[in-house]
């Protein structure tokens, strides 16, 4: 596949949705194709702190967890050419939806709640906010509250029975008419 011309895209695009919606997968794969760069901000929290996810909600709770994601959203305003896959909360926290959307091209991942479920059932031990839950009724109540954030994104991808090449490719697709 051909890299994308880098002329009519945009500088910074922005994965957003709920967790298990495939926003780490398919933002490498969106990478790849247009020749950007790939960035995950838990990836990155991680790296720098050498904690996973889970120890430092452990640890230091949830609120700093929260900060430390806000700082890593905050540094990407200054890279260019990147797709960048945020935590499935953090479009809803402070002013980081504000800023993706001035800063970037915001897409969001939408997924119906079973699905999302269902990818997520594996993984209900590694995940903080997801152990010792009854994983439909979470996921319908904390899109819910997120959808409206959501929704705020330049563009929306029903990711539904969609593979990842697929959804990259209707991502790319949509910046050709720029």
């Amino acid at each position: 596949m051909q890299p994308h011309s880098r002329t009519d895209l945009p500088l910074r695009i922005y994965l957003i949705g709920y967790m298990g919606s495939g926003k780490s997968s398919v933002g490498i794969k969106l990478a790849h194709c247009i020749g950007f760069n790939f960035a995950d901000t838990d990836q990155r929290i991680e790296s720098e702190q050498g904690l996973s996810i889970a120890q430092i909600f452990d640890q230091y709770g949830e609120g700093h967890f929260r900060q430390l994601e806000k700082a890593q959203i905050t540094k990407t305003f200054g890279e260019f050419q990147v797709v960048v896959s945020t935590g499935g909360g953090a479009p809803c926290y402070e002013t980081n939806m504000a800023g993706m959307l001035q800063n970037g091209t915001v897409i969001y991942l939408r997924n119906r709640p079973e699905t999302l479920a269902t990818r997520l059932e594996h993984e209900k031990n590694h995940r903080p906010l997801l152990r010792g839950k009854d994983l439909l009724p979470l996921i319908t109540e904390g899109l819910r509250i997120r959808e409206p954030v959501y929704r705020q994104a330049h563009m929306i991808v029903d990711c539904d029975n969609l593979d990842i090449n697929t959804i990259a490719q209707q991502i790319k697709n949509s910046f050709s008419s720029c």
